[in-house]
Order: structure tokens, then sequence, then C-alpha cells
């Protein structure tokens, strides 16, 4: 039974190319499947500091391997955490950092950085109120709503005009552009939210 458990929690450096293509090379009607289900359980045996290497293959992913892969990434993730130890955190903000990434993986890679340390959404919130990535650029409105709203707290009206205007010219997303709006025309402001979604 030990040597079971050891096998079951141990990390290797696997080779991570090969496998990746297996997973993405999955498709419908179980095209793919056998290998796909191999490749993943090898995957999720890989080091922690492959991590970045496996979010990178997501940019070729489909819909389905792309699940596939997120999920040898939350394992590799789990288990590292589980035995008290460390993800690649520089190598994470790197990877979300590049634009060019599939969004998901970008999504995938800000959620584990702030799992190892959630101080970092201090520094990286404000960034991603331009990202190119909706989910992402979801969080950096979020953010900025929420610093807006002190500005408001704290009676400090032009400050939070400008903050507001900042935020809802940033938000993509219905409930927070109506927030952002809300705000501004409780401060005085006129806002057109049909203008803001090109109506």
């Amino acid at each position: 039974a030990g040597v079971l458990a050891f096998f079951a929690n141990a990390a290797f450096a696997v080779e991570i190319a090969p496998l990746v293509r297996a997973i993405n090379a999955v498709g419908p009607k179980g095209a793919g499947h056998p290998a796909a289900v191999a490749a993943s359980k090898q995957l999720a045996q890989a080091e922690a500091g492959q991590i970045p290497d496996i979010l990178a293959g997501m940019d070729d992913a489909n819909r389905l391997s792309a699940n596939w892969l997120r999920g040898a990434v939350e394992a590799i993730s789990q288990r590292e955490l589980d035995r008290g130890g460390h993800l690649p955190q520089s190598a994470l903000e790197a990877f979300l950092a590049d634009s060019t990434h599939l969004p998901q993986a970008r999504s995938l890679a800000y959620d584990l950085v702030l799992r190892v340390g959630p101080a970092a959404k201090q520094r990286w919130a404000p960034r991603l109120l331009q990202d190119p990535s909706l989910e992402l650029r979801r969080e950096g409105v979020a953010f900025a709503l929420t610093e807006a709203k002190k500005l408001w707290d704290a009676k400090q009206q032009p400050q939070a005009i400008e903050a507001y205007r900042r935020t809802l010219t940033a938000a993509r997303d219905v409930d927070q552009i109506d927030e952002a709006a809300k705000r501004l025309r409780e401060l005085g402001q006129n806002v057109d939210v049909a203008a803001h979604f090109g109506f």
C-alpha cells in the first residue's frame, strides 16, 4: 500500500509536448480518446515546474482537450500544494502577462497565482482593466469598481467620478456597466449606456 501511495502522489519530469499533442488530438465521437486518456494520466504526474508548458499547450486545444489539460494542471497544482510544495509563481506570472496565450489558459494561470499568493491581486487586478481576455478584464473591472467605491465612501467626488468613468470605459459586462453608470449618475454625471454599447 505504501508503494502504491508513493506512485499516486509522485511527480516526475515528463516530456510534455507529445502528451499535449495526444490530448489535443482528441475529437468528437471518441476520436483519439484512448491515447488521450493514457496521455492525461502521464501528464498529471508532471512536476509543478512544468505547469506553464502545459498551459501553453492549451493554445492549440479544442474545447474538449482544453478541459483535459486544465484537469491535469489542477491535479498537479493540488498535489504540490497538499504536500507543502510550491508552484512556479514567477513563470505563471510571465505566462499571464503574455496576452497571446489562450484566454482560458491565462485565467487558469491567474487563479493559480492568487491561490498561492492572494496578495498578488493588488498587483495584477489593475493591469487587467484593459485585458483582451473578457474573463480577466472582468476581474480588473471588479477591482476597479471596489477602488472607486472607496473614493465614493471617502467623499472624494472628483476622484470617484474619474475612477468610475475609467471603469465604465473598460467594462464589457452589463452588470458592471450598470453599476458604474448608476454611480456616475448619482454623482451628477450624464451617462449614455446605449452609446457605450455602440447602439
